[in-house]
């Protein structure tokens, strides 16, 4: 159990997750682990999940694939109600005026949330990125930044930095802030530099880049920008042709196995 006091927090660097889905509560769990690590933060998109964190015993279950549960606390929470995130307890109180707006600047978001989810979710928290922010992605897909930069950061000299993550371990939601780690791999990330021309990464922070492989829940490791897009554009190949042939035949990812030929013909296609 990793339990964070309000002394200690203070004082660390704090990393925001937004996505508690389960890739998103197992980098939250994997990163409160860390030793001396940062302050964690759950971004909490929808009041019902606030209930659902408090129902549970606010913390995250984890179960591990030796089946070893474990439970982490010391969270700290933000709400999303009306447009405005809202520093919450994360026990019930009596008193609602306990919540507060929050305004402060996000410095080390995560992004876990589905691709096509991001930009919406991205701008509810624009406001308080700025251009020393570092947003690590840890999502499938690809082709979201550009989107990011189309729509919510166009300014060059002010948006935030950004990081690509791409993680293969396979982790399944039992319920809301309880998963079990089914299948144990690598998380890869890799800093995107702000300008393409020059390679300069100029305000990027190495903090996430330094601070995610420290955890070996994770086995996470850094890589340079091109090596962190060709495995992006793996993992998207693997997922175009995984998923729908699955879908189709309603099985799990082991009955491409039995397909060899159309597994090979639709990676050459790609």
């Amino acid at each position: 159990m990793y339990t964070t006091t309000s002394t200690l927090a203070g004082l660390r660097p704090r990393v925001h997750i937004i996505g508690l889905g389960s890739i998103g509560t197992f980098a939250a769990h994997s990163i409160s682990e860390i030793l001396s690590g940062p302050t964690v933060t759950l971004l909490l998109y929808r009041k019902s999940l606030l209930r659902e964190y408090r129902l549970v015993g606010s913390h995250i279950q984890f179960e591990s694939r030796g089946g070893k549960k474990i439970s982490s606390r010391g969270y700290e929470i933000e709400t999303l109600s009306d447009s405005h995130w809202y520093s919450t307890p994360p026990t019930a109180s009596p008193n609602k005026n306990y919540w507060k707006v929050t305004q402060t600047p996000i410095n080390n978001p995560i992004v876990c949330v589905k691709g096509i989810q991001t930009v919406s979710a991205i701008r509810s928290l624009a406001h308080r990125l700025h251009r020393d922010s570092n947003i690590l992605f840890l999502q499938n897909g690809s082709g979201v930044i550009e989107t990011l930069n189309d729509q919510l950061f166009p300014d060059t000299k002010s948006r935030p930095n950004y990081l690509i993550g791409v993680t293969s371990h396979s982790v399944t939601l039992n319920k809301s802030f309880d998963i079990t780690h089914t299948g144990f791999s690598a998380t890869s990330i890799g800093a995107v530099p702000r300008d393409p021309d020059t390679n300069i990464l100029e305000t990027q922070s190495n903090y996430l880049l330094d601070i995610v492989p420290r955890s070996t829940t994770l086995n996470a490791r850094s890589y340079s920008y091109t090596d962190i897009l060709q495995i992006q554009l793996e993992k998207l190949s693997v997922n175009a042709f995984c998923n729908p042939l699955c879908a189709l035949d309603d099985s799990p990812n082991e009955f491409l196995f039995t397909m060899p030929e159309m597994r090979q013909a639709i990676l050459r296609e790609i």
